[in-house]
């Protein structure tokens, strides 16, 4: 099924140990944009901890300061991200807001969505080589040796990706740009 909706809610909430609690219906779809796999069917998230699924020690430590901001001071987070999958450019509003008991509810809505020529290097099933490059979490753009944060197309091109018969692995963490920024608004 083709999901290409903006104004898209997904929906879950983890429990104070921040296990996953509950999954929004649409929740799969999306899922099965980002070509998720069978680990992220609805039954198979139900008592798994958040963590399991956040990529990168940087971007779970903002995720844990967005948790904590939304548990201690009982007023709703939100954080701006790209969630892009091989052949969309998503841009969504993440909301955290505590609904009770160390209980938190993450609202992810989509604001914007664009079609692309799809990306293989965003592709799960594709072999990987045993080197790395640097992704975004937030906001989907690669570094470059000289450390330069550029978008998804033009490191494919840059840093002549397509040349070998296997892509590097994605090392997940966050350009200077999206760590300030994500900072700020918290």
């Amino acid at each position: 099924m083709e999901n290409r909706r903006a104004n898209q809610i997904i929906q879950y909430i983890i429990d104070r140990d921040d296990q996953i609690t509950y999954v929004s219906e649409d929740w799969w779809f999306f899922a099965e944009e980002n070509e998720a796999g069978p680990d992220c069917y609805p039954s198979q998230l139900l008592g798994r901890t958040l963590w399991d699924f956040i990529a990168g020690e940087e971007t779970r430590q903002l995720y844990r300061i967005m948790i904590d901001k939304a548990r201690s001071e009982r007023k709703s987070v939100q954080v701006p991200i790209r969630c892009d999958s091989p052949e969309l450019r998503r841009e969504i509003m993440i909301s955290l807001k505590s609904v009770g008991n160390g209980h938190i509810e993450f609202l992810c809505r989509t604001m914007q969505v664009e079609a692309r020529e799809p990306v293989d290097l965003l592709r799960r099933d594709v072999k990987r080589a045993e080197s790395t490059i640097r992704i975004c979490s937030f906001c989907k753009r690669i570094a470059t040796p000289s450390d330069e944060w550029i978008d998804t197309e033009l490191a494919i091109q840059r840093l002549a990706l397509f040349i070998d018969t296997s892509l590097p692995q994605l090392s997940h963490g966050l350009c200077p740009r999206c760590h300030t920024a994500a900072l700020a608004d918290l």
